[in-house]
C-alpha cells in the first residue's frame, strides 16, 4: 500500500467536521486573543461574555455565552454524528460572537489589542465555509451574521441594491428557509418593492421578464390574497397548490428578480459603452 505523505494527510483532514470544530474551539475558548487594560490577556469567549453579550440584539433569552452555545449545540457532543447543517450552525454561532468583539465600542484611550489568533480564527471560519461553497454575510444594522450558499448571481445582485434588501436576498438561500415559504414570501415582497420603481426601465430592456415578474407578484398569493374563495383576487389554481408547489414558484420568481436586477445593471454598462463609442468616433472626425 502506498504511503500518504504528510501533505496528503493534511489535505484529507481539511474537510473533517470534527477536526475543524476542534480547531475552532481551541481558538475560541482556550487561546488568548485580546489584551485589555494593564496587559490583561483573555480569550474571545471571555471577552464577549464580559463586554458584549448582554447588549447584543440577538441573544434572545440566553442568559450568558454558555447558554447561547448550548442552545446551538456547541461544543460538539462526542457521541453525535455531525452533518453539514449542524456544522454550519456551530460556525455561524461562533462567527456571530467574533463580530461582537470586532464591533465592541471601547473607549478611544483604552482600545483592546487583538492578537494574531483573532485573525487566524476568522480565516479558519471562512475556509471551513468555503470548503462547502458557503459564505458569511454580516448586517451591522441588525447585528447579525448568517451563513448562506455562495452563489455568484446572488452576490452580484447584493452588491447593487440597498444594504437591507441585499441582506434579505442573501437570507433567502439560508438553510433554515428551505420549506418556509411564508418567510420566502416576505423576502419576495421586499425584492418586488425594491424593483417596482425601476419597472418601466426594465420593461424597455426586457418586456417579457417585466411582465412575468409582476404577473407572479400579483397572482401567487404574494401581494394579494389569491387563496381565499370569495375574494376578488381569488385564483382557484393557486388555492389548490401544495406548499411545495407554491415554494417552487417562489424560487422561480426569486431567480427572475435576480436576473432583472442584473439586466438593469448591465443596461447602465451598455449606456456607458455607447458614450465611449461616441467619444471615440468624434475623435476620428
Amino acid at each position: 500500500m502506498e504511503r500518504n505523505n504528510i501533505f496528503k494527510l493534511l489535505e484529507q483532514n481539511y474537510k473533517s467536521f470534527e477536526s475543524n470544530l476542534f480547531r475552532i474551539d481551541e481558538l475560541f475558548q482556550k487561546r488568548y486573543m485580546i489584551e485589555q487594560n494593564f496587559g490583561q490577556k483573555t480569550t474571545l469567549k471571555n471577552f464577549v461574555q464580559q463586554h458584549c453579550f448582554y447588549s447584543w440584539k440577538n441573544r434572545g433569552r440566553c442568559i450568558d455565552v454558555d447558554d447561547f452555545l448550548n442552545t446551538i449545540g456547541y461544543p460538539l457532543d462526542p457521541y453525535e454524528t455531525i452533518n453539514l447543517y449542524s456544522y454550519l450552525d456551530r460556525i455561524e454561532g461562533i462567527y456571530n460572537l467574533w463580530y461582537l468583539a470586532k464591533n465592541y465600542r471601547y473607549l478611544p484611550e483604552k482600545p483592546p489589542k487583538f492578537y494574531i489568533t483573532y485573525s487566524i480564527l476568522k480565516t479558519l471560519l471562512d475556509d471551513c465555509l468555503s470548503d462547502f461553497n458557503y459564505k458569511a454575510y454580516y448586517n451591522s444594522e441588525v447585528e447579525q451574521l448568517i451563513v448562506a450558499e455562495d452563489k455568484p448571481e446572488v452576490t452580484a445582485v447584493a452588491e447593487i441594491v440597498d444594504p437591507q434588501t441585499a441582506f434579505e436576498i442573501v437570507r433567502y438561500n439560508h438553510r433554515t428557509l428551505q420549506g418556509n415559504f411564508e418567510a420566502k414570501k416576505r423576502i419576495l415582497l421586499t425584492m418586488g418593492a425594491e424593483l417596482e420603481p425601476k419597472r418601466n426601465v426594465l420593461k424597455g430592456i426586457n418586456q417579457s421578464l417585466e411582465r412575468n415578474i409582476f404577473f407572479m407578484l400579483n397572482n401567487l398569493n404574494l401581494r394579494h390574497n389569491n387563496c381565499a374563495e370569495g375574494d376578488k383576487n381569488y385564483k382557484k389554481a393557486v388555492a389548490s397548490m401544495t406548499p411545495m408547489d407554491l415554494e417552487h414558484w417562489y424560487d422561480v420568481l426569486y431567480q427572475m428578480i435576480l436576473l432583472a436586477n442584473l439586466e438593469l445593471e448591465n443596461s447602465k454598462r451598455l449606456h456607458d459603452i455607447d458614450s465611449l463609442k461616441n467619444t471615440l468616433s468624434r475623435e476620428n472626425l
